[in-house]
Formats: structure tokens, C-alpha cells, sequence
């Protein structure tokens, strides 16, 4: 059983790195890159079955549009994302029976069906470009003697599609740098086996190294360092459990100093093998080299990434590119505050807006910001030139670090015009050019209550701005897509409060007269929306607390979160201990209205005894489905969930207050006093 569980977990991994290796389209060798080759841009959708295949590609084939099937259907998140899109693709650059079924595509707009490892890929031909290669005849054999005999190696036994006996691994001394900076990078290997392995020269390894730039440069060619001499070329015997690392300057192998905002690196053995052959005289004459090469090509690392940016001049302009259900390009401007642009810049440079959550404020933006808010940001400051919060604006809001309120680390995108938000938000760069909807996809799915994430944001200067970016930004192209009303919608989560059934805004929107409480908390402010309609005495019982103080200066005592789930944050024990109550007890309100969603606040009871809530309540920070029905589920976040995300033990709630409430009295019903 546990080698079964062994060959499913490396199974697992193996498919986790088909989004890494259709990103980086990584070569097996350096010729399928050669200048003039013939290229094709070809789109992708992968599926677990044959069955469900040939159903995209009648889809498909009956004009049904090939990039909103990949959205939909594709297995793999990096395919939704991006609409199934490879880009440009050399021969031999993809899986083998990819690229055959990809190059044997007759006409743009072709389509074809094929399977490899990883599934069942629909593939659309868009483009070529370059010269075709004539390969030779079916059937026709290699001239006698154009080519010596090789030894015939036994495949060695591999799992899924790796040999784990070598583990390899590559990491960088840092993620961000200047042109000028050396590019170092580790590369480590760890002998997994019980036996002695041989492992060859480490100066060597680099070699192994795929570096792509992103949105479609090529793979970097990679060579010797000069001044290498093979006779000097040692082995290196590697003991059970040993583990070796080299640390090497990238730009001696590969022209990596070149400006781009980020670059994916991944080690392979088979680019590996195939570069030590065509850069390694008399190597493959050494004994064991068919052998190793047999085991060796299907050893792997993780992906790695790096950024080469110059730094954030004055006169240049700036870009980021956010990537949240499809891609959404931002022009970042000097507003006058100092050293605000290049704080953003930094931010996104170093990945900390990377696989962050994104929150709604209904109506008015989408936000989102750092996870560390310890520290960075730089001092507020009044701004010499602003606009209005608008439809497609992008603007930063004070949040609270150590040092005090800071700009640079809390962010949102303008979904229309709101005076509230001009006030508290400061306007910094507009949304210049959309692909794939992802405003109006975002709000769509926080209107489901699926969460939604910023899963990876780049910084570019214009001068590496894709051309259809730069045309957008210039404002010279008909096909420049800016937001407009017909783009950024309500979320048809929103319901009547924000739109009637034809989907149109009503002219004067129903205000809902729910009380409302502020809690002004350590890391910014958070307002509350009670559901005194389904749970009167709980709402009454927590607006008395706050109304008499009780909260002020209690911290969050508890952060609950799993790897697959961001669980909770609780707080209103007055001892701080999560034991501590009011002195009494309430009966629980639950009702089937109300689920335990993301931004939900939920009192805090005896999961084995009902009846047991007082004080102490939690902020759902993602969806909590096993306290539906047993908790009582008493209100909601409406501005400040981006806050809540932040919140960790030992937060301070510094006050709660009550913002609006209905004219009677709130005097919780006790059914226990101590």
C-alpha cells in the first residue's frame, strides 16, 4: 500500500508540472530553437478523456469560440487563465505527440486532437511564421556508417515520469535585480537512494537550466562559460542521503542581464544531456554516459523566478500587469508623493501581490494589497496631482503597519463613481487594456461567494510592453479595450439592492436599513452588516456589547487556517485566552438563510453544546460549510475584508462602534448569568 501511495503522490507531482512545462515550452534540445525554424502560435485545451476531447472539437469546429471553450473546460488553471494560449512554438519544443499532431495542422485556424502524459489536449493552429523543416521521407533509413553504433542501455525503472533517486533543486539569492547585478543562482542535488550514485562535474550543471522570459521570448540559449577546459572535467561520487550545491553566476552561461520583468527557470535533465553533448568535447565517450543519460532526462526541479528591472525613473512610465481570471494592464502615475510609484514597483518586484485575495466593494472597487504589512510602504502625504475615484481607476488607501499608516501596500481598482472612495482612496493610475473580462469576472465570482485571487502581478516600463499593450496605452489602436459601462457589471450575486431583473441599475438603488458596527482594528478598519431580520437577539446581544465597550482593546486570540482552507479569525474573550465570555449566555439563531461564507461573522460557541455563545464571535476568511446550521451566523463584512485577510493572533479590536442601527432598544434575551 505505501509504495502505491508513493507512485499516486509522484504521480501527482508529475501533473502538477504540466502548467510549468506548457509556460516554459521547454526545448529538448538547443537546435529546436535555431534562428528561421518554423514557428507556430497554437492555442491548447487539456481534458482527462478522449470522449470529452472530440466534444470540444466539434465545439469548436461549428465556430464555437475556441479560447471561452479553454476557459471553461480546460484542466489546468494556466490554461483558463490565459484562454489556452501557447503563444509561439517551435518544433520539438512540446511533448512529441504534440508537436506532430500540432505541425501536421494544414491551415490557420486548423484543429487537431491528441494525447500525451498529461491528458487529452484540442489543439487550434492560429499563425506560422519561419521557415518549414523538410523531414525526410517515411521509411528512409540513415546512409550506412553516417552514424557509429551505441552501446544499448536497459531503460532504468522510473515512477509516472521521473527518477527521484537524484532530488535536484535551484533557488536565487534573491528574486529582484538590477541590470547590472550578477544573477546568482543555487543548484543543489540531494542523493535520495541507499546506493552511491555518480554525478557529473558541477560546472556542468547550468547547463540543465530552461530559462524563459515571459509572454513568449524564447528560451535563453545557454553555453560553457569562457575558458573551460573538458580534460579537467572530474566526476563526483555522491553518498546515500549527500547532499551538494554549487552557486554560480548566471550571466557566464546565459545573456540573462537583459531588462524583463520576470523570468521562469526550471532544471531538466533532458535539456541537460542534450546541451553537454553539442557543448562537451569527448563526453560521450566516457564509460556510463549512455547510462546516465537513459536515467538522468527525467530528473527535474521545481520552478524558480527572478526579475531584471532597471530602476523607476521620473520620466518613464510604468506598468503593471495583473493576473485575476484573465489579465488586467494599469498605468502607474506620478502623483507626487515621493517615492510612492517605485514602493509599488518594489512590491510587486519582490512577489508579495502574488496569490493574494481579492474583496468587493459593492458598486464602488476591487480590492486587494500585501500580505506583510510588518513593514515597507513609505509615509503619507498629500498627493499634487489626483483625479476622481472613477470607473477604471487605480488608487491606494492608508493601511496600518508597525511603524503607522503607510501608501504602497493596500490597492484598489475603480468600478464606478464614488465620492466615499475619493475621499479615503488616493488615485494613482488608471486600467488601460483588459483580456479575458477579468473585472467583470472577479465581480461574478465574489457574487457566488467563491473567492477570488490575485494570482500573480508583473511590473513592466513601456519599453517591454507587449505591442497590443503599447498600442492600448498610446491610445493609437482600434482594438484598444478600455473599461466601459458594458464591461465592469454588477455581479449577478448582487441582487436587487444593486440592479433590477433586466440587469440595469434602478435610479435610486434600496438601501438596506441592517445595523451596522465599525471595528477600528490594528491592521485598519472593518465594517459589519447584522442580520438582525434572522437572528434579532444575537444582533441585540452583540450592539449592547459594543455600544457598552466591551470590545475595546480585546485582541484576536485565535487565526485558524489549513493549507487548503483560510479558516478564521476569532476574537471577544475578555481575558484574551478564548475562555473568557460576558459573564452570561444566548441562545443560538440559525438559519438555512444564512451559510457560513467567506466575510461572514459567526458567534463562537461549545461545538458540542448548544446554547453556549456570549461574547466571542469569528470572521470567516473562506468558505466554512461544517458550522452551516449548528453556528449562528449573524452578519457580514461590506468594506474591509482585504483587512480581516491581514488579521493574526494577537490583533487588536482598538474600538468597535455602532454606525447605524433601527430606532428600539437592543437588550439581548439571557438564558445564563454567572
Amino acid at each position: 500500500m505505501k509504495q502505491l501511495q508513493r507512485a499516486g503522490l509522484r504521480l501527482a507531482r508529475s501533473l502538477a508540472f504540466f502548467r510549468l512545462s506548457m509556460l516554459l515550452l521547454a526545448g529538448l534540445s538547443v537546435t529546436s530553437l535555431l534562428e528561421g525554424q518554423e514557428q507556430r502560435h497554437l492555442r491548447h485545451i487539456l481534458v482527462a478523456t478522449e470522449q470529452v476531447a472530440n466534444r470540444l472539437l466539434e465545439a469548436a469546429e461549428t465556430g464555437t469560440d475556441f479560447r471561452a471553450l479553454a476557459r471553461r473546460y480546460s484542466l489546468d488553471v494556466g490554461t483558463k487563465l490565459l484562454g489556452g494560449d501557447l503563444d509561439w512554438v517551435s518544433t520539438g519544443a512540446m511533448e512529441p505527440e504534440f508537436t506532430l499532431a500540432a505541425f501536421k495542422i494544414a491551415e490557420p485556424n486548423g484543429l487537431a486532437v491528441c494525447k500525451t502524459r498529461y491528458g487529452w489536449h484540442v489543439i487550434q493552429f492560429v499563425a506560422t511564421r519561419g521557415k518549414p523543416i523538410e523531414s525526410k521521407p517515411a521509411g528512409e533509413k540513415p546512409a550506412t556508417g553516417a552514424t557509429e553504433e551505441k552501446p544499448v542501455v536497459s531503460r532504468v525503472p522510473v515512477a509516472g515520469d521521473r527518477n527521484s533517486d537524484l532530488a535536484w533543486t535551484i533557488q536565487f539569492s534573491q528574486r529582484a535585480y538590477s541590470p547590472e547585478d550578477p544573477v546568482l543562482v543555487t543548484i543543489g542535488v540531494r542523493n535520495e537512494s541507499d546506493n552511491q550514485l555518480d554525478v557529473l562535474d558541477p560546472v556542468l550543471w547550468p547547463l540543465g537550466l530552461i530559462i524563459r522570459y515571459q509572454f513568449g521570448k524564447l528560451n535563453v540559449p545557454m553555453t560553457m562559460p569562457e575558458g573551460f577546459d573538458p580534460q579537467a572535467m572530474e566526476m563526483r561520487k555522491l553518498e546515500s542521503k549527500e547532499y551538494l550545491e554549487r552557486t554560480f553566476d548566471l550571466s557566464q552561461y546565459a545573456p540573462v542581464s537583459e531588462p524583463w520583468p520576470i523570468v521562469r527557470v526550471i532544471w531538466r535533465g533532458d535539456s541537460f544531456f542534450g546541451r553537454i553533448e553539442k557543448n562537451v568535447v569527448g563526453i560521450i565517450d566516457l564509460p556510463g554516459f549512455a547510462t546516465w543519460k537513459a536515467r538522468w532526462r527525467f530528473y527535474r526541479s521545481g520552478e524558480e523566478q527572478f526579475n531584471v528591472l532597471p530602476a523607476v525613473q521620473k520620466e518613464d512610465r510604468w506598468f503593471l500587469c495583473c493576473f485575476t481570471n484573465g489579465r488586467l494592464w494599469i498605468e502607474l502615475q506620478d502623483v507626487g508623493i515621493p517615492g510612492l510609484r517605485e514602493e509599488i514597483v518594489s512590491q510587486v518586484r519582490n512577489g508579495n501581490l502574488n496569490k493574494v485575495p481579492v474583496t468587493l466593494t459593492m458598486g464602488q472597487s476591487l480590492n486587494f494589497g500585501v500580505n506583510d504589512r510588518s513593514g515597507g510602504g513609505v509615509e503619507i502625504a498629500q498627493a499634487t496631482s489626483s483625479s476622481p475615484w472613477n470607473q477604471g481607476s487605480f488608487g491606494v488607501t492608508p493601511s496600518g503597519t508597525l511603524a503607522g499608516p503607510k501608501l504602497g501596500l493596500q490597492f484598489a481598482i475603480g468600478l464606478g463613481p464614488s465620492p466615499a472612495s475619493t475621499k479615503k482612496l488616493i488615485t494613482c493610475g488608471s486600467v488601460v487594456f483588459e483580456e479575458g473580462d477579468p473585472i467583470t469576472r472577479v465581480q461574478e465570482r465574489i457574487g457566488k461567494r467563491l473567492a477570488a485571487e490575485m494570482t500573480l502581478v508583473l511590473a513592466y516600463p513601456y519599453s517591454l510592453l507587449p505591442e497590443r499593450v503599447k498600442q492600448a496605452a498610446s491610445g493609437d489602436s482600434a482594438t484598444s479595450k478600455r473599461p466601459n459601462t458594458s464591461q465592469v457589471k454588477p455581479s449577478s450575486g448582487q441582487g436587487a439592492e444593486f440592479s433590477d431583473a433586466q440587469g440595469k441599475t434602478p435610479s435610486v438603488p434600496f438601501v438596506s436599513d441592517l445595523p451596522r458596527v465599525v471595528l477600528n482594528t490594528s491592521g485598519g478598519q472593518i465594517t459589519l452588516e447584522l442580520f438582525e431580520n434572522d437572528s434579532p437577539n444575537t444582533v441585540a446581544n452583540f450592539i449592547s456589547l459594543v455600544e457598552s465597550g466591551f470590545y475595546d482593546g480585546l485582541k484576536f486570540h485565535r487565526r485558524v487556517k489549513t493549507e487548503q482552507n483560510r479558516g478564521f479569525i476569532q476574537g471577544g474573550s475578555p481575558d484574551g485566552t478564548g475562555s473568557g465570555g460576558p459573564g452570561y449566555m444566548i441562545r443560538d439563531e440559525t438559519s438555512k438563510n444564512r451559510a457560513a461564507v467567506r466575510g461572514s461573522i459567526i458567534m463562537a460557541r461549545n461545538h458540542q453544546v448548544p446554547d453556549t455563545a456570549g461574547s466571542q464571535f469569528l470572521i470567516a476568511l473562506d468558505r466554512l460549510a461544517y458550522l452551516d446550521r449548528i453556528y449562528t451566523v449573524f452578519g457580514r463584512i461590506v468594506d474591509g475584508q482585504a483587512v480581516a485577510d491581514q488579521l493574526g493572533q494577537g490583533s487588536t479590536i482598538m474600538s468597535a462602534v455602532v454606525n447605524k442601527k433601527r430606532d428600539h432598544e437592543y437588550t439581548p434575551v439571557k438564558i445564563f448569568e454567572k
